[in-house]
Formats: structure tokens, C-alpha cells, sequence
């Protein structure tokens, strides 16, 4: 049915970076990371996670020259899409299994970011057109 079907963004000038920071650097970027998330006038993408070892931030590729270090790891050239249903939240049930399983299936690397209402999914510059063309195949999503 066509109101099962998920929707597709593509950001097509969107390149985001991944940029590992050691977690006893936090502080060292304190500046940075509350630049980017509180008082950025760009609409920039930013996803951060923190665990015991690190900080991982995802950020708009442009705003990665605020963290340069020689103990900093930065990945270049994600591509970011949105995949949504139109209800929100929990309601999103077997999003990420539905998608994952596809690029798995394709031998297809990702990374999936979920929030309440958003789920990203990102995928290296060099898969990204592979990537498109294997979900447009897919039964799931609104072409």
C-alpha cells in the first residue's frame, strides 16, 4: 500500500565528516563542539555520541576545520540520506531492519544514525549513486 511506503531526502551538497576525538581531548574542543551545536547561523548537519573511549561526531565536512589534531581521526566524504514513514517516533517500527538488510544484501556499507523522529543513513561518497539506486529498487520506498 502506498501509505506503508517510506520517503527518501536526498542532500545532494551535503558531505559529512566523521571525527573521532579521544575522550580526554573533550575539553580541548569544548569551544567547538558548543559552537557547532548552540550557536551555529548554518543549517549544518551534527550528530554526536559519546561512549567511554571517545567522542564521535558527525558534522557538515565544513565545520570539520574547527577540529583538527594530530590525535583526532577525521573520515571524509559521507553521504547523508533521510528515510522517514509519516508517523513519528516509536511508531517507526523495522525501519532500520528493512534498510540494513537491503545494503547488507548489496554489500553495501553504512552507517545509521536513529532519533525519536529522524533516521539517517550514511554511506561513503564512493557507494552513495550504488547506494540510491539499490533502494529505488526496493518495494518500501515512495519513488
Amino acid at each position: 500500500m502506498e501509505e506503508d511506503l517510506l520517503n527518501l531526502v536526498e542532500y545532494p551538497d551535503l558531505k559529512v565528516a566523521l571525527i573521532l576525538i579521544p575522550k580526554r581531548l573533550k575539553n580541548y574542543f569544548w569551544h567547538a563542539l558548543n559552537k557547532h551545536t548552540y550557536f551555529s547561523e548554518e543549517e549544518l548537519f551534527y550528530s554526536q555520541t559519546e561512549s567511554k573511549e571517545e567522542l564521535s561526531l558527525f558534522i557538515d565536512q565544513r565545520a570539520s576545520k574547527d577540529f583538527l589534531h594530530d590525535e583526532v581521526n577525521i573520515i571524509y566524504n559521507y553521504r547523508l540520506i533521510q528515510i522517514y514513514e509519516q508517523n513519528s517516533g516509536i511508531e517507526n517500527i523495522g525501519i532500520a531492519k528493512k534498510i540494513s538488510s537491503v545494503f547488507a544484501d548489496n554489500k553495501i556499507s553504512i552507517i545509521y544514525i536513529n532519533t525519536f523522529n529522524n533516521n539517517f543513513i550514511l554511506i561513503p561518497e564512493s557507494n552513495y549513486e550504488q547506494a540510491l539506486k539499490t533502494l529505488l529498487k526496493t518495494n518500501f520506498i515512495k519513488n
